[in-house]
């Protein structure tokens, strides 16, 4: 990968902002936000900056079982002080961490029609 593709990939875990990164790794701010966004959506560019989001996790001690285990003790106070919808929330979070729950959004057109009755006034008046 080349050095600038490199400089722009460290610049934009800092953020994520792709034309900002683009700005600061060296490219012409007069395109920095179609070169951001190719740049970001290139393999070996978005390859390397999820290693670099890896690295970073690590160093940190961010894992998936560390922040279940967050959480399940968030639950457990919550539970105990009573506090339902605090208890809601971390367990919806587990769920989401452990990819039993995914957010979903569906757009639902309706058409609407409506219909008129003509009635006969010779027919009523009778």
């Amino acid at each position: 990968m080349l050095t600038k593709h490199r400089r722009f990939a460290e610049e934009y875990v800092k953020d994520h902002n792709a034309k900002e990164a683009a700005i600061r790794a060296g490219y012409a701010e007069t395109r920095a936000a179609p070169t951001g966004s190719e740049l970001s959506r290139r393999p070996d560019v978005s390859a390397y900056i999820a290693d670099l989001e890896d690295d970073f996790r690590e160093e940190m001690g961010i894992t998936i079982r560390g922040q279940l285990t967050k959480l399940s003790d968030i639950y457990k106070s919550a539970m105990e002080a009573e506090s339902f919808p605090s208890a809601v929330k971390a367990v919806e979070l587990q769920s989401k961490i452990a990819g039993l729950l995914v957010e979903r959004r569906e757009s639902v057109s309706i058409e609407h029609r409506v219909f008129t009755l003509g009635f006969d006034r010779d027919l009523i008046d009778d």
